[in-house]
């Protein structure tokens, strides 16, 4: 993992072997982010568990909520790539640089 990396609490992500993060990477791990075997995240990659409600009114008191991410053996995920809440990637998935990933 390069330096700058960023998380919330670092204690809910796991990652598999020969995993790889370059520079300026941020990981939101309010829920659990699981990464397989062999996954290499390109620079200023943004992995983010935390949401909010679409509701106003529960957004507005302040709740926090969080859906886990797993990512499977094999993933690239490209520079500038951000994968939202609740997303699952498969094995040997490539995600292209600047790719905003909101589904599974």
């Amino acid at each position: 993992v390069e330096s700058s990396f960023n998380c919330d609490y670092g204690s809910n992500i796991h990652v598999g072997d020969n995993f790889y993060a370059n520079f300026g990477c941020v990981i939101l791990d309010v829920a659990e982010v699981k990464f397989g075997d062999n996954c290499l995240l390109g620079p200023q990659v943004g992995i983010y568990t935390a949401t909010h409600p679409l509701d106003p009114i529960e957004r507005n008191s302040g709740l926090e909520l969080a859906k886990p991410i797993n990512i499977g053996n094999n993933c690239w995920i490209g520079r500038h790539a951000v994968i939202n809440p609740g997303v699952t990637l498969g094995n040997t998935v490539v995600v292209a640089s600047g790719a905003v990933v909101t589904k599974s």
